[in-house]
């Protein structure tokens, strides 16, 4: 049995797949030094999914000026492992709204205002570990306290019920008020959300906030 990676079988057959590359090589700006880097590379990451990333990732390069893609970028290794690592991942999962966030990551990171200190690499790796009832939930409570401002002294508490923390459940569809504590757990080890704590009359703890690390995230990739 080969000891192969799933990408590592992918790139090898890439070549052989005629209408990945061409879909591959459509993608404006960094089509053409993907298709060098799985060709060379040579891998077999499930075609439909990959298909399904590329073609998400061309509407969203769409959305991109040829003259804001930072051209010496892809020619880095910073670049290969964060494309490899976006494709990897998208291999694996068939939930549509985890290659949206792949794809608009990728896109920011390849332009010119791209952050450049591992964040991109990072929240891949991250989205790549959470289901998608776990994203669901982060969504709805970004929602909720996203870019909303804070009333002069207002702690945690009062902010998050303020916003509405107690309907958190019912802006979840098919995710029982039972399974969220154990889904905002896992954002929790995930360092998207974190716990309430302190001491507050008739507050038991299982109140959560958005952390920087989400808001940077949402405000620099998921929704630039």
């Amino acid at each position: 049995m080969s000891n192969q990676s799933p990408i590592e079988r992918a790139v090898e057959r890439y070549s052989e797949f005629h209408d990945l590359r061409a879909a591959i090589n459509l993608i404006p700006g960094i089509g053409g030094s993907l298709d060098a880097l799985f060709g060379g590379l040579g891998s077999e990451i499930a075609q439909r999914r990959v298909l399904h990333l590329a073609n998400t990732l061309r509407e969203e390069m769409e959305q991109l000026a040829e003259s804001a893609v930072d051209k010496s970028f892809l020619e880095s290794e910073e670049f290969r492992d964060l494309s490899l690592r976006a494709f990897e991942a998208a291999s694996r999962t068939r939930h549509e709204e985890k290659v949206r966030w792949y794809a608009k990551i990728l896109r920011k990171e390849v332009s010119t205002d791209g952050l450049r200190d591992d964040s991109a690499e990072a929240y891949i790796n991250t989205l790549a570990d959470l289901t998608l009832r776990e994203i669901l939930v982060a969504q709805a409570l970004w929602n909720q306290q996203g870019l909303a401002q804070r009333n002069h002294g207002e702690n945690d508490l009062q902010f998050a019920t303020r916003m509405g923390w107690e309907n958190l459940s019912d802006e979840c569809p098919g995710i029982s008020p039972e399974d969220l504590p154990f889904c905002l757990s896992r954002l929790e080890r995930a360092g998207l959300v974190r716990e309430v704590v302190g001491t507050f009359l008739d507050y038991e703890g299982g109140v959560f906030v958005v952390t920087y690390a989400f808001e940077k995230l949402m405000q620099n990739y998921i929704n630039s």
